[in-house]
């Protein structure tokens, strides 16, 4: 029988076989031990998956009968079941990264950017400072200064972003104007944290949850032209704004009730 002095000289194991098999494990001092796979299958069993996804949140403005105070709150995915039974409406998924904050909405829809050719906010140009813009908030209050894209309504992707709202039983919440489309840096935040913005929306009822599709940002390229990011590989293009559909999901702060 060969003897293994050290667990660097044991070949890689793939897959755990049955739950006969036996892996080596080393301790903190480098000695060696036997553990089965069904004790570590148990072990890892043990692990919340609220351990893993520990930056994403499902935010309310809590109105229950105990406290109907509408109050910015948020909770673990696992944790909101509760919270709906209670009364509680989910304004939308905190998520928190790099210091960063952003409230995804439930909810999308598919359209154009918009119908007009016009260059109405902050546009970028280059690749990579487009990347690093998480100015979403600004930039479309900027670009609804444009009557003429303003008149669109919520035709276009950032009209209906700022037309969109979600309220509690007390009607309260964030409301109209509360709402963007986001910049090209907050739909990487997003992209970034895909499986866990989409585990976090599984648990709220009616929920959409995000799909491997390109989305539209706010981020100007040209008056033709805007960035939008694709949720599945991570093409960042600029399209046309008039005449292609993609997906448009609005984002918010973790701000108090409007």
């Amino acid at each position: 029988m060969t003897q293994v002095k050290n667990l660097k000289d044991l070949p890689t194991l793939s897959k755990l076989g049955t739950t006969n098999s036996l892996l080596a494990t080393e301790n903190a001092t480098g000695k060696s031990y036997r553990m089965s796979a069904a004790n570590l299958k148990s072990e890892l069993g043990s692990i919340s998956i609220d351990d893993v996804m520990d930056n994403v949140f499902i935010m309310c403005h809590r109105y229950t009968s105990a406290n109907p105070d509408n109050y910015p709150i948020c909770y673990r995915p696992s944790e909101w079941a509760e919270q709906e039974a209670a009364g509680n409406v989910a304004t939308g998924v905190l998520l928190i990264d790099g210091g960063r904050k952003l409230v995804i909405a439930p909810q999308e829809k598919t359209s154009t950017w918009s119908t007009c050719q016009l260059e109405c906010g902050t546009k970028q140009e280059d690749r990579l400072l487009a990347q690093e813009l998480y100015n979403g908030k600004e930039n479309c209050a900027k670009i609804l200064t444009n009557t003429t894209l303003a008149a669109e309504g919520d035709a276009s992707a950032v009209g209906w972003c700022n037309a969109y709202e979600r309220i509690n039983a007390g009607g309260k919440g964030l409301k109209a104007g509360a709402w963007w489309l986001p910049s090209l840096g907050e739909l990487y935040l997003m992209f970034a944290n895909f499986t866990k913005i989409n585990y976090a929306l599984s648990k709220i009822s009616g929920a959409t949850l995000l799909s491997k599709n390109p989305y539209w940002s706010c981020t100007e390229h040209s008056a033709q032209g805007a960035w939008n990011l694709d949720f599945d590989d991570g093409n960042q293009n600029s399209t046309a704004k008039s005449s292609i559909q993609y997906r448009v999901r609005p984002v918010s702060a973790f701000a108090m009730a409007t």
